[in-house]
């Protein structure tokens, strides 16, 4: 899933992982994108890719952007502290967004939005 998404345009390396949704069976797809600097991002084109390219199930539920995504020494991505962070807006870096099951878009994750998915009154 990985090279599907870095094969967006403006997408520089992409870590896909799962994080853990209360009230939801096993976890849910999570997306850190490192950016390409300089590029506009787009929302509409970047739903299309992954709707286009992605069976249902592994479209990601979260996205997020990271300035920057860590290496290991073998050049592989570190996704340890990425999932540990999971989706909770106290502790994540940057913005990040949820898909919105209804309109099948990404919205803002912000301190309501935690709640509502964690009270699972938000369906991804």
């Amino acid at each position: 899933m990985e090279s599907i998404l870095t094969g967006f345009p403006g997408v520089e390396l992409a870590a896909v992982y799962g994080v853990v949704v209360p009230n939801m069976p096993g976890k849910a797809g999570m997306a850190a994108i490192e950016r390409r600097r300089g590029e506009a991002w787009d929302w509409k084109g970047f739903v299309r890719h992954v709707n286009d390219n992605l069976p249902p199930y592994a479209i990601p539920r979260f996205v997020r952007f990271p300035r920057r995504l860590e290496l290991t020494d073998t050049h592989k991505l570190k996704k340890q502290l990425l999932k540990e962070e999971a989706f909770d807006p106290e502790k994540v870096d940057g913005p990040h967004y949820y898909r919105d099951f209804a309109t099948r878009s990404y919205l803002e994750l912000d301190a309501e939005a935690f709640e509502l998915i964690n009270r699972n009154e938000i369906t991804l």
